[in-house]
């Protein structure tokens, strides 16, 4: 009986606290306008972060050295033979 008696009690905890957080779902009005200012933000976020990545390509090590290996394959291919 005690395992039960243990269920319960924390069955009951449970319950309680899902109900104090929709009651705080409800306290922040409605939840669509609430997910579409996310929404908003998250597309703010990803955009800049497209700038960033436009604004740093080519820029590292790795990158510079593919640019410079594909120039001197191109030179290569169009020397006369």
């Amino acid at each position: 009986m005690l395992l039960t008696d243990e269920l319960a009690e924390v069955s009951e905890r449970a319950r309680a606290a899902a109900q104090r957080l929709a009651d705080r779902i409800g306290d922040l009005g409605d939840v669509r306008s609430t997910t579409d200012a996310g929404l908003s933000e998250l597309n703010v976020i990803i955009a800049a972060f497209e700038e960033f990545l436009v604004r740093a390509r080519d820029t590292d090590p790795v990158s510079q050295q593919r640019n410079v290996t594909a120039r001197r394959a191109t030179l290569t291919a169009h020397r006369a033979p």
